[in-house]
């Protein structure tokens, strides 16, 4: 319904092209080479939001192409941080129960890396025991292996600071911590308002 008023990067994919999805060629040309936060990349493409790292790149992309849909102060990405165990899996399952999108953010020595959760499974107290991830930069072992996601178990630390997944190609060997959850809505009640239905 909203295709004639969109006047953003072609939403396709993928697109018979080397670059498939003109909305990643959007991020690449509007800011620098460099880290940000996913929550705010999305905020910015959705509401405007101008984020405080990485930089613009000039001419300045504002984003914001779907500003008209949501009120002042409305922001469907949220991100959540100190994930010790009752917090990761509250809002792992609150964003399951509300068909939100979820975002992952691994942190591994002083550095941090965005992925998706495509779902999960729980052990027998309903706690999440695996987590399915997809990683954009897997690209070469998908088309190696023809996998699109990963199923990685889950590590809770005795003190309940913490939550980590496990990963390795020896019986999972190495813990990563999850730093942060990152969670998008689909503001469907701003979208009912917008054509009134």
């Amino acid at each position: 319904m909203y295709g004639d008023k969109y006047q953003g990067p072609d939403y396709r994919y993928p697109l018979p092209k080397k670059q498939e999805s003109d909305i990643f060629q959007c991020f690449i040309d509007a800011f620098d080479d460099a880290g940000g936060f996913a929550d705010t990349g999305v905020n910015w493409f959705i509401h405007g939001k101008i984020p405080s790292k990485p930089q613009r790149d000039y001419p300045y992309n504002d984003g914001g192409y779907f500003k008209d849909i949501f009120p002042e102060g409305v922001t469907l990405c949220r991100s959540v941080g100190g994930l010790n165990k009752t917090l990761f899996n509250e809002t792992i399952k609150e964003a399951l129960s509300n068909k939100k999108a979820i975002g992952m953010v691994e942190s591994m020595a002083g550095q941090a890396h965005s992925m998706t959760i495509w779902g999960a499974e729980f052990d027998e107290n309903g706690d999440i025991s695996y987590i399915y991830v997809a990683d954009n930069n897997d690209r070469n072992q998908f088309e190696y292996w023809n996998v699109g996601s990963i199923r990685y178990p889950i590590v809770y630390d005795e003190d309940g600071i913490f939550t980590s997944y496990k990963t390795g190609n020896i019986a999972y060997e190495q813990e990563i911590v999850i730093g942060r959850l990152e969670t998008l809505e689909l503001g469907e009640e701003y979208w009912k308002q917008y054509w009134g239905l």
